[in-house]
């Protein structure tokens, strides 16, 4: 896959995403490289840590995309508040 943007890391969620809640071991069959280069990290911002999603490089060295995301049961209105 081609994840050096933004665009690209949008097609290939798409194309290799889950089809449903239930269909995680089958998005990771599909292509267990993509998702290794996907990390949840725990991020300082503002002095507060905050949970983003981190796209990597293929040799893990450099970040291409870094995107906010609000932990797995989270409310919208607590994430508006972190």
């Amino acid at each position: 896959e081609d994840l050096n943007d933004a665009e690209g890391l949008k097609a290939a969620l798409l194309k290799l995403g889950p089809r449903g809640e239930e269909d995680w071991e089958a998005a990771w069959d599909r292509n267990p490289q993509f998702w290794n280069r996907l990390q949840v990290q725990h991020l300082r911002v503002e002095n507060r840590r905050k949970w983003f999603v981190v796209v990597r490089t293929v040799d893990g060295v450099h970040r291409l995309l870094v995107l906010k995301v609000p932990p797995r049961g989270v409310t919208c209105g607590k994430a508006r508040e972190e």
